[in-house]
C-alpha cells in the first residue's frame, strides 16, 4: 500500500507482484507511465452532500432557475450551477468543517470504510471493528459442517484456510487481544466438533495442540530479532524450537497409515478417547465395563489389547503379518516396531495395521453401544486385512526388496 505523497508523485505508476520462485520473496515490477491529457471527470454524487444543512436549499435554487434548451442540456447545466467554480482547497476545507467528519477514504467514504476486505481507520482498530473477520470464519465453517469431515481433514482446513484470513489480517494491523482468543475458540470448536461454537471440553488440551507455535512466540525476542542481522539458521531455530522426545511419532504418523486412524491412534497414546472408564471419572454414566467382554473395567489398555475380542483379534493379525512379537500392551507395541530390526516399509505396515485395528475396534464398540449391533471378530480382523491391503497397494514403493512384497 503507497501512502499519499506517492500517488501525488507517481499517480500512473503501476506494480505486478510475481509468483514466488526458489526464494520466499515475491518479485515486483513495477511500471512508470507518463501522464495522459484527460478531459473533465464525470459527475459523481456523494452521500455525505446531503448531511450538509444547506444541501437542500443550495439543490433547490439551481433546479428552480429557468433553462432552455434540450431535456438532458437542462440537466447538465443545473448540476454545472449547483457545482460552482470552488477550488479543491475549498471544498476540502468545506467537507471536514461537517461535524463529526475526520477523515475520507476512496470516493468519499467515510473512515472507517474497507480496502481489500480489511477495515481501514486512523486509530487503533477494535474489537467491534474486527467481528467481520470471526463472521468469515464462521461462515466458512458453515459451508463445511455439513459435510463428513474427518479430524485429519478439519486440521488441514484450519491450517490452510481459516489461519490464512487470520495471517491476511494480522500482516496489516495488530489485532486486539480479545479478537485472537475469539479466534481461537473459532478454530478449537471447529477441530473437535465440526462447529463454530463449542460446548465442554475438547480430547486435548488446544494448548497442547499448538505447543509448538507458543514455544515459537515465548522464544522469540523482538528488540533482539530487529537490532540484530537476520540469518536463516537463526530463522531456523526460531521455527523449529527444541520439543520434548516423542518416540512414537513414526508410528502413529506411518505413511501407509489412514488420516483418519492417525487421530484416533494418537489420541489413544494420550489416552484421551472417551472410554468408559474416563466417563465414569468425570461423572458422565454410573457403569464402566467393557461393553466387548462384559467383564472388565474399559479402558485404552483393557479396550484394545487385554480385553479377550481385542486380544484374539491381535494375535490373528500378528499371525497375518508374521509378526513374532509377544508385546501385548500399546506402548511395548510401539516401541517394538520401532526397535524391530526390520525394513521400514514392514514398519509401516505394522503401524498401519496396529492403527487400523485399533479403528475398527473402537468403532465397533461404539456401533455396539449405540446401534445396539454386535460385531463379530472374524468382521473386525478381515477389515482390518483390507483396509491395510488397500493402504499397502496404493502406496506401494517401487524400492521394495521382494521378501517384503511377499
Amino acid at each position: 500500500m503507497a501512502n499519499q505523497s506517492w500517488m501525488d508523485m507517481f499517480p500512473n505508476a503501476d506494480v505486478n507482484f510475481m509468483n514466488e520462485e526458489l526464494m520466499d520473496h515475491t518479485p515486483a515490477v513495477m511500471s512508470f507511465y507518463d501522464m495522459a491529457p484527460s478531459g473533465k471527470k464525470p459527475f459523481r454524487y456523494f452521500k455525505m452532500w446531503n448531511t450538509h444543512p444547506d444541501f437542500n436549499t443550495a439543490v433547490a435554487a439551481s433546479w428552480n432557475q429557468q433553462t432552455t434548451g434540450h431535456k438532458l442540456f437542462q440537466v447538465v447545466t443545473k448540476l454545472k450551477r449547483l457545482k460552482g467554480d470552488y477550488s479543491c482547497e475549498e471544498i476540502k476545507d468545506a467537507v471536514f468543517a461537517i461535524p463529526g467528519i475526520k477523515a475520507l477514504g476512496p470516493d468519499g467514504q467515510v473512515l472507517p470504510f474497507k480496502y481489500l476486505g480489511i477495515p481501514i481507520c486512523t486509530k487503533k482498530i477494535s474489537g467491534k471493528e474486527c467481528i467481520l473477520l470471526a463472521e468469515k470464519m464462521a461462515a466458512r465453517i458453515k459451508t463445511w459442517s455439513t459435510r463428513n469431515i474427518s479430524f485429519a481433514g478439519r486440521a488441514v482446513l484450519i491450517n490452510s484456510v481459516l489461519l490464512s484470513i487470520h495471517t491476511y489480517w494480522s500482516q496489516i494491523m495488530k489485532l486486539p487481544r480479545k479478537v485472537i482468543t475469539e479466534l481461537e475458540s473459532i478454530c478449537r470448536a471447529f477441530l473437535w466438533k465440526g462447529q463454530s461454537m463449542m460446548q465442554g471440553a475438547g480430547l486435548v488440551a488446544w494448548e497442547k495442540v499448538v505447543n509448538a507455535k507458543d514455544q515459537i512466540k515465548s522464544m522469540m525476542d523482538i528488540q533482539r530479532f530487529v537490532g540484530t542481522r537476520y540469518t536463516i539458521a537463526e530463522g531456523y531455530k526460531l521455527l523449529c524450537p527444541v520439543q520434548p522426545k516423542i518416540t512414537w511419532d513414526r508410528e502413529v504418523w506411518g505413511r501407509l497409515n489412514v488420516p483418519k486412524h492417525c487421530y484416533f491412534f494418537w489420541l489413544a497414546m494420550h489416552n484421551r478417547l472417551r472410554t468408559k472408564a474416563r466417563l465414569k471419572a468425570h461423572n458422565i454414566v454410573q457403569e464402566d465395563t467393557c461393553v466387548l467382554c462384559n467383564q472388565h473395567q474399559e479402558n485404552i489398555e483393557h479396550l484394545f489389547f487385554i480385553c479377550s475380542v481385542s486380544a484374539h483379534c491381535l494375535l490373528e493379525v500378528k499371525q497375518w503379518l508374521q509378526w513374532g512379537s509377544q508385546c501385548n500392551s500399546m506402548q511395548q507395541l510401539v516401541r517394538g516396531i520401532r526397535r524391530a530390526k526390520l525394513s521400514s516399509f514392514r514398519k509401516n505396515v505394522f503401524s498401519a495395521t496396529i492403527a487400523s485395528l485399533i479403528y475398527n475396534l473402537w468403532k465397533a464398540r461404539n456401533e455396539h453401544i449405540w446401534d445396539m449391533k454386535i460385531v463379530s471378530t472374524n468382521q473386525i480382523i478381515q477389515h482390518t486385512k483390507e483396509i491395510v491391503r488397500t493402504r499397502v497397494l496404493v502406496l506401494l514403493q517401487k524400492e521394495v526388496k521382494k521378501k517384503d512384497q511377499d
